[in-house]
């Protein structure tokens, strides 16, 4: 992975990290005890009735939640040509845009090619045509959404925005009319930063500096394609960015991102 094109972000909740009681009175308040030696923020979706709160608690702590409390707003998306900008009142945190990477393979790659195979996504990236609009705002948050297609392939993109301080990004990704077998097919997230001070990534549980050049290690290693494949598809775990006095992580999710096949009929 190079710079300003990292996959997805999903903000994720550790499975045994956070106990969450819901308070009777019509549940307009719910308690959050943090059962992790870390502080956890984020926002959390309640399985009872998909109420969505915002998380704040200090490591081995509790928080008692006002569910009719509203933060004050950080965050912001505007709809740009073919994506979206991320600001936080007047400072602009960059650009992001999709484009979807298709191509016909002579063979099925085995370990040397995979080994061998570098793609210049820069000068192969051609932004889809995707014109973001709101579809539907609750209280805490105000979903947008786009999708394009292209090469027999549909992406749609979701941004559930947060205005307290998170985005969450949900891409789909449908074969409509495309091959399926010996293909190379991949979603690329492109960020493009203004006045980026410092960047960089942990991956595979290692914390590195990512400069403009640089790239993660995922061809590092060698080893066996299959268990490659894996590391591919989750190595990396977050991108700071540090962008004039802001700092913007991107999360990736914990869960892996399955395929599921519709027939036809």
């Amino acid at each position: 992975m190079k710079p300003m094109k990292p996959n997805r972000s999903l903000i994720a909740v550790p499975l045994l990290a956070l106990f969450i009681a819901v308070h009777p009175l019509a549940a307009q308040k719910v308690e959050v005890t943090n059962n992790q030696s870390f502080p956890i923020a984020m926002p959390v979706k309640l399985l009872s009735d998909g109420t969505t709160v915002m998380v704040n608690v200090d490591a081995n702590a509790k928080q008692t939640i006002d569910l009719r409390a509203k933060g004050a707003e950080k965050v912001a998306i505007e709809p740009v040509e073919s994506g979206v900008r991320l600001k936080t009142g007047a400072q602009d945190l960059g650009t992001f845009s999709w484009d979807l990477l298709f191509k016909k393979l002579d063979k099925t790659p085995d370990d040397a090619d995979i080994d061998q195979t570098k793609r210049d996504y820069e000068k192969l990236f051609a932004p889809l045509p995707m014109k973001f609009a709101s579809t539907g705002k609750k209280d805490l948050f105000e979903t947008f959404a786009a999708e394009s297609s292209k090469n027999g392939l549909k992406l749609r993109v979701e941004l559930d925005v947060y205005p307290a301080g998170f985005v969450d990004v949900r891409a789909t990704f449908t074969n409509e009319s495309a091959p399926k077998t010996n293909v190379y097919a991949a979603v690329i997230t492109r960020w493009q930063q203004p006045n980026v001070a410092a960047r960089s990534v942990n991956y595979n549980n290692q914390t590195l500096p990512l400069p403009d050049d640089g790239a993660t290690p995922f061809r590092k290693g060698g080893g066996n394609a299959r268990l490659r494949h894996m590391v591919v598809q989750r190595g990396v775990d977050w991108i700071n960015c540090s962008l004039g006095g802001a700092s913007v992580t991107m999360l990736n999710d914990f869960a892996p991102s399955f395929t599921i096949h519709k027939d036809p009929k």
